[in-house]
């Protein structure tokens, strides 16, 4: 592992920062209350600390080796009482030595002044190291731990994604299926408008969103493949702001909440069902409304709202809300609407 103050300056001049401050405290120490000569204050505190602060840049390496995760609690004491020990006497007679070759008679290394200061400042210099072995370990289980929760939340996507064109294909080859036997134009128009229509869903496997204007093109392919088998018995119409169109939303999130629509209206009456799309900007909100009449009269059918659920679970997974998503029932109208946190590109 890198030593943390040489990734970058900003951390050397930190480390050489705290020295210095130490370096400061230690110099009036002996000048105001060991009546040291500030000449010889200013000696002592320059060897003495010039020499702890290489040491102890150097402690860096035996903490990253030994760390409490690695060791015993025993094993890791008895590993710094003789780091300690070493590191202390090293830095002693060193520092006696030099100190003594420029300082004579009473200014000479004091022990009992320096030592204990020393040991204090390996353990807090120590604590550092831990404390920075520490944040590094969980910056580094946060950024795993995102890593697997973007992972999950791609995967989960992909999934929802893949569950749309299977269940739209499954329904259009069935309407073609129909159409053969009714009439060959019309099945061949259908095919081309589902290669159109498929197309446009290959385009977007990876994109989390797509311009407004992108998804209504679609959908305006998809009504017409639908228009193609039900004929006079369908029609819609939008309703928007032309700013709206540059609005990034989910790709091929519409194309549920329509294919319910007509699987649950046109599918269902013997006389035209209606769809209604509206689309503004509502606060920090892009709202889309789509509603469809029905009739009363007819027996819905139970379904597996496949699609809605798959529609919530993908604004839940994107946006983080649950309540991205609500559906109605008044008289004979059918609503759902979207609210889209507004985004634009």
């Amino acid at each position: 592992m890198q030593h943390p103050f040489l990734q970058n300056l900003k951390g050397l001049f930190i480390y050489l920062g705290m020295w210095v401050i130490v370096g400061i405290i230690h110099f009036l120490v002996l000048v105001y209350l060991k009546e040291m000569s500030w000449v010889n204050a200013l000696i002592t505190s320059l060897i003495s600390n010039g020499i702890f602060s290489v040491l102890g840049f150097f402690l860096w390496y035996t903490v990253s080796y030994n760390r409490p995760t690695k060791s015993i609690i025993s094993n890791l004491f008895f590993s710094h009482l003789l780091i300690a020990s070493t590191t202390i006497l090293i830095w002693y007679s060193l520092s006696n030595f030099l100190i003594g070759q420029i300082i004579e008679g009473k200014d000479k290394f004091v022990t009992s002044v320096v030592i204990p200061p020393m040991v204090f400042f390996y353990i807090i210099l120590i604590l550092i190291y831990y404390l920075i072995i520490y944040y590094k370990d969980l910056q580094g289980k946060l950024q795993d731990e995102n890593f697997l929760k973007e992972s999950l939340r791609t995967t989960e996507l992909n999934l929802l994604k893949s569950q749309i064109n299977p269940h739209f294909l499954f329904n259009s080859l069935n309407s073609i299926s129909s159409l053969t036997h009714i009439s060959a134009t019309k099945a061949n128009e259908m095919i081309q408008s589902l290669s159109e229509y498929l197309r446009y869903s290959i385009s977007f496997p990876d994109k989390e969103r797509v311009e407004l204007r992108t998804e209504i093109d679609n959908i305006h392919r998809f009504l017409a493949i639908e228009k193609i088998r039900f004929g006079d018995r369908l029609s819609y119409e939008f309703s928007y702001d032309i700013a709206c169109l540059d609005t990034l939303i989910p790709p091929m999130i519409l194309q549920p909440i329509f294919e319910n629509a007509v699987k649950h209206g046109v599918y269902e009456s013997i006389d035209t069902i209606h769809i209604a799309t509206r689309m503004e900007k509502k606060e920090q909100y892009l709202e889309i409304v789509v509603e469809n009449n029905f009739e009363v009269s007819t027996s819905p059918k139970t379904g597996t709202k496949l699609g809605l659920r798959n529609c919530s679970d993908r604004l839940r997974i994107l946006y983080g809300n649950e309540n991205l998503i609500q559906t109605s029932v008044v008289g004979n109208i059918y609503s759902a609407k979207l609210l889209i946190p507004y985004e634009l590109k």
